[in-house]
């Protein structure tokens, strides 16, 4: 199993779980909280190694954010997964057949930049973590994402894995 399904299954049974039905679900991963739930993954730079590596299924070219969108689209439509698409919940006996999301290293991360956020701001922050360019016009392909996982944990789910509601507060999401 690659580092990025490893923690995707992690943050998945982290976040999402039986116990959290009918819950609101945040997904808080600064280093501190990474360095707790992933210490054998190793933390938070082992999340980033994940990004960076991403799924090996994954074959697509651009930045996090694309690849990102890309597997919300493959979560979505089977007919758009390539042959070694790896369903997330596989592996994991309460979400198997759940179509879980398989992009869960990627919104790890950019919550990670949006706590360690400094000057000059969030996406050069990304850019820094993962030691390539991620440009500033990537918010179609984030909301795309976040709106994924949202439509999974309320309306495809129903909430008995905790349900995920995107907040918008002014022009952050």
């Amino acid at each position: 199993m690659s580092l990025f399904t490893e923690w995707n299954s992690l943050l998945l049974e982290e976040y999402f779980s039986s116990a959290k039905a009918g819950q609101d679900v945040w997904i808080p991963t600064t280093r501190l909280e990474l360095e707790g739930i992933g210490v054998h993954k190793g933390g938070a730079n082992g999340l980033i190694e994940a990004v960076k590596q991403g799924p090996s299924w994954f074959h697509g070219n651009g930045h996090i954010a694309d690849a990102a969108k890309q597997l919300a689209r493959q979560r979505l439509s089977p007919r758009n997964r390539p042959n070694d698409y790896r369903d997330p919940g596989s592996d994991i006996e309460v979400f198997q057949g759940a179509n879980a999301p398989p992009y869960l290293p990627y919104i790890a991360l950019w919550v990670l930049a949006k706590s360690e956020e400094e000057e000059p701001g969030f996406y050069a922050k990304v850019a820094e973590l993962i030691g390539e360019p991620f440009p500033n016009n990537t918010r179609q392909q984030m909301a795309a994402v976040w709106t994924d996982l949202e439509y999974w944990s309320t309306a495809q789910q129903e909430g008995r894995f905790g349900r995920f509601k995107l907040n918008v507060l002014g022009e952050h999401r």
